[in-house]
């Protein structure tokens, strides 16, 4: 039996030693460790942000041999059908409750 994904929130720092091509740090939202089946998301998103973020990160798990840009592209349409189907988080912790 395959293991269960597990994804966990917490923040993702600014990588300073990758650097896009402008020069600025690359700036992720989410991360995906295969062999653990984990997905970490960062605990500052909201809203569309964070349901495409765990969309993407999930797909990039159960899916390791597509690139970046066929991730991108079937989370993004994923995203968009759970949106209008009216997915939307809910947070129901109360205000002593953290992650």
């Amino acid at each position: 039996m395959d293991k269960e994904i597990t994804i966990r929130h917490k923040k993702i720092p600014k990588d300073y030693k990758n650097r896009d091509s402008k020069g600025k740090p690359n700036v992720y939202y989410g991360l995906a460790y295969y062999l653990e089946k984990l997905a970490v998301i960062d605990n500052r998103l909201y809203g569309k942000q964070h349901l495409h973020t765990c969309v993407h990160e999930i797909m990039h798990l159960q899916n390791p041999d597509w690139s970046e840009n066929k991730v991108t592209r079937m989370a993004r349409q994923m995203t968009n059908l759970l949106w209008e189907l009216e997915y939307r988080r809910v947070d129901n912790r109360t205000k002593q409750e953290s992650y």
